[in-house]
């Protein structure tokens, strides 16, 4: 039972701990425009290639305003390669509109090679491959995508809108 107990504290530490280029990073983050970890997220994968970072699951089932829903980037000889981030925010049982973020760059060069607005319909999720790939007009109000390029203004705009945003 008692080592039951450490391996359980042990890996529940994997999933709170900071990093080098998790929370303790987000000043730099801030310097160049890339969302910071928010302290609402979790640890859920790191290893010297990539780490990812996750809101809660009761955030994507209950809350009604916007949050950061995930943040993955890549490590190249410690240094960031990109960011990806994404925002959402329910707009019905199965709907969230989401934004996508992606950021090249470090304090020295840094870009938002591609940022873009979208749905996603959590039912979709749930299709086979075999629905999915025939477009079945059963499914067809699965895929209203509305997916549209933005501006980093932009995008600030609309997450400012939904409550939250890239450093708060």
């Amino acid at each position: 039972m008692l080592i039951y107990l450490m391996l359980l504290a042990l890996l529940s530490c994997k999933y709170t701990n900071d990093t080098q280029f998790g929370k303790q990073y987000n000043a730099i983050r801030m310097e160049y425009g890339s969302p910071v970890i928010h302290d609402y997220m979790r640890l859920r994968i790191a290893d010297t290639d990539f780490e990812n970072w996750r809101a809660p699951q009761t955030m994507h089932d209950t809350i009604s305003i916007g949050f950061h829903a995930g943040k993955g980037f890549y490590i190249h000889h410690d240094s960031i390669l990109q960011e990806d981030d994404i925002f959402r925010k329910r707009i019905n049982d199965s709907t969230f509109v989401f934004i996508a973020i992606l950021t090249h760059g470090n304090l020295k060069k840094h870009q938002f090679t591609n940022i873009y607005y979208d749905t996603v319909d959590e039912r979709s999720l749930k299709l086979t491959a075999k629905e999915y790939l025939n477009n079945n007009s059963d499914y067809k109000n699965y895929y209203n995508s509305e997916r549209q390029n933005l501006t980093i203004e932009e995008a600030d705009s609309i997450l400012t809108e939904w409550g939250t945003g890239r450093c708060l």
